[in-house]
């Protein structure tokens, strides 16, 4: 049985883009790195996940991720939290900008995921937002909604 884990946000952000949002995510508890230092990415032009490309520079992907950006395409990269050894997919969506604020949807599925202390089916989702909220709101992210979901 398959199970689908993931934590979504729809936020507001005064003048920052996607690349500025990965730049924030990717530090000492997260990578893009795999355990071949490459990182997989969608490609501009590309919305099948099937397709992913492979680099090993931060500059490629963050310049695809703007690109992607202006086209409001959805980026996608998968990223490795560094103390639970899992990978996750990172999900972006531009919706829509006005003269102050810049809008997102972010959706992280998660892996394999982290359990509940005791148990052997539920996620630990507090473990996941304690690392992504105190990040969103020291860079003056706005929240609009945040949604956990659990399904098997």
């Amino acid at each position: 049985m398959s199970v689908d884990r993931s934590i979504t946000f729809e936020i507001l952000v005064e003048k920052k883009g996607i690349p500025d949002c990965l730049k924030l995510f990717f530090s000492d508890h997260w990578t893009p790195y795999n355990e071949n230092r490459e990182i997989a990415y969608l490609p501009v032009g590309i919305t099948d996940s099937s397709h992913m490309a492979i680099t090993n520079d931060m500059e490629v992907l963050y310049k695809t991720v703007e690109e992607k950006e202006k086209l409001k395409e959805f980026c996608l990269v998968h990223f490795w939290d560094n103390n639970h050894e899992e990978a996750h997919t990172l999900l972006i969506y531009p919706e829509k900008e006005d003269e102050r604020y810049n809008r997102f949807k972010i959706l992280w599925s998660l892996g394999v995921a982290k359990r509940l202390e005791g148990s052997q089916r539920q996620t630990d989702f507090s473990y996941y937002l304690e690392k992504i909220v105190p990040v969103l709101e020291k860079n003056k992210f706005l929240f609009e909604s945040v949604a956990c979901q659990d399904f098997g």
